[in-house]
């Protein structure tokens, strides 16, 4: 973050908008409760001061061609894939191409400002995922 906001800070061409990712593990584990954004401010906040917009992305497992999914598949058609526990674990995911879309999206429209959650609507159990794959 810090690097980003000095080369904001002295560019003489200030981009549009800077786009800020992390992980939906951003808001820690929380069990089955739903999470909000009460919690300390985001390293490229200071990149609005200079008029530039910043959007905030917090991203799911991504899923699609590779990745996670590449990863899981061989050893659950091999019968050794399986969950942790229960199994209650929530699991999050969106698509790569939702993903890329939504990306896109943000940086297109200019009224898109503030932190966004890139995430199936509504997350499996770790137990429903693994049934699944």
């Amino acid at each position: 973050g810090e690097a980003v906001c000095e080369a904001v800070a002295k560019a003489q061409n200030k981009p549009k908008v800077v786009i800020q990712g992390s992980a939906i593990g951003y808001y820690g584990n929380c069990g089955p409760e739903p999470v909000n954004e009460e919690s300390a401010k985001a390293s490229t906040d200071s990149v609005e001061e200079h008029g530039v917009r910043r959007a905030i992305i917090r991203t799911a497992m991504v899923l699609g061609d590779g990745g996670a999914l590449a990863k899981m598949v061989g050893p659950f058609k091999a019968g050794l894939g399986s969950y942790l526990g229960a199994g209650h674990q929530g699991v999050s995911w969106i698509h790569i191409k939702d993903e890329v879309r939504a990306i896109i999206f943000l940086i297109e429209n200019e009224k898109c400002k503030g932190i966004f959650n890139l995430s199936s609507i509504h997350p499996l159990t770790f137990n429903k995922f693994a049934d699944t794959l």
